[in-house]
């Protein structure tokens, strides 16, 4: 079934794993989100197999050296085996590798963590310490190191269990090629920083006051390879005002920003609420035109035609105007723009009309999405009138 393209939950799991190979259905390893959400990161040593730690060094946050930390999730269970008797690559038989390793006294371990005293005091947790993971799972928020290389849970197949590999980290070079790098313990701290140093770079750019300035600065880090980092900075603009309506703009005429011209549109309607209706509707026009041109050439279940480059709608560009203009209709819907209802109702019966496009797997929701935004807009609904 095809599924909805351009949810942000949708790209979250696909983007911001970075680090390793990640199906959506368990928790994995994945160094630029905990790096980002993080309030501590700290390399500790266990002190025993219950779960307790001291820290060694901070590279994030207000733990310092030699306090002393519990994290139960992370205590060895009775049926856990040495550390050094688990594979040592990403590709070795898994049997049931799923278990928190007994380590050498000494052995270091990286966390991700957040702060979570006011949840622990309410519930009376033993500890006061999250995940910084996507799951808030304990032991994919978390980087072993053992030889000097770094190890972790990451879910290798889907289905499957989250395993006890070698960690990774991967990178988009040019023309879409990805370069795979294991991770020693010198190299995920370097990644760590990386990220850390970003996020302060970021963090200054949301502070400037002039919010056109403050919209131009962000969208210096709008496509940056690191995720966590180019989802904040989209959504700081969305929450840069009127004044940010231009920046916007660009990026939505700018081809470097194709993939994410969704994300824009619904940042371009947060940002400028009902003065961002006419640009809106212009650019709904626009993609209705698009499909009339494109949609009769399209053969049926064209959304997962693979051709020699790989999916064919995304090689074409088919999927991400999908996505801009799933967001468009519900941008101009959200923000009620009532002259926007010609053109939905345009791309409605167009889409209706083509069995291409009105797929009921999944791709007869632009149309559903039209017809509710002409239903909200239309004369005497409460809820239609321009905002």
């Amino acid at each position: 079934m095809i599924r909805r393209f351009c949810t942000r939950l949708c790209g979250l799991l696909i983007l911001l794993t970075s680090c390793c190979a990640f199906g959506g259905i368990r928790p994995s390893f994945m160094l630029d989100y905990s790096s980002w959400h993080a309030t501590d990161i700290v390399v500790v040593t266990p002190l025993a197999d219950d779960g307790s730690f001291q820290v060694l060094e901070s590279w994030k946050g207000d733990l310092r050296p030699g306090a002393i930390i519990a994290i139960p999730d992370l205590a060895p269970k009775p049926d856990s085996v040495p550390i050094n008797w688990y594979p040592h690559d990403s590709f070795s038989p898994f049997k049931r590798w799923t278990e928190v390793p007994v380590v050498p006294p000494g052995s270091r371990i990286v966390l991700y963590l957040k702060d979570g005293s006011q949840a622990a005091e309410s519930t009376g947790e033993r500890s006061r310490w999250v995940a910084a993971n996507l799951f808030s799972d304990m032991k994919a928020s978390a980087a072993w190191i053992y030889d000097g290389r770094a190890y972790g849970f990451v879910q290798m197949i889907n289905p499957g269990p989250s395993v006890f590999v070698r960690l990774w980290y991967s990178t988009e070079r040019n023309a879409g090629e990805v370069r795979r790098e294991e991770l020693s313990e010198s190299s995920l701290k370097e990644r760590t920083f990386d990220v850390l140093r970003l996020q302060q770079q970021i963090e200054a750019a949301v502070a400037i006051e002039d919010r056109k300035a403050r919209a131009e600065a962000l969208r210096s880090y709008a496509d940056s390879k690191i995720y966590p980092a180019k989802n904040f900075a989209l959504e700081e603009l969305g929450k840069s005002g009127e004044a940010a309506l231009p920046t916007i703009r660009s990026m939505l005429d700018d081809p470097k920003f194709s993939k994410d011209d969704g994300t824009l549109v619904e940042q371009y309607a947060k940002a400028g609420g009902a003065a961002a209706g006419p640009e809106l509707t212009s650019r709904l026009e626009a993609d209705v035109k698009y499909w009339q041109a494109i949609g009769p050439t399209l053969p049926v279940g064209w959304w997962n035609l693979i051709d020699q480059n790989g999916i064919w709608a995304e090689t074409h560009g088919y999927r991400d105007r999908y996505s801009q203009t799933i967001f468009l209709i519900r941008s101009l819907d959200e923000i009620r723009y009532q002259p926007a209802v010609f053109a939905a109702e345009q791309l409605r019966d167009f889409w209706k009309s083509l069995p291409q496009l009105n797929d009921p797997s999944g791709l007869n929701q632009t149309a559903n999405e039209a017809d509710k935004l002409v239903k909200h807009l239309q004369p005497g609904n409460s809820e239609g009138d321009e905002r």
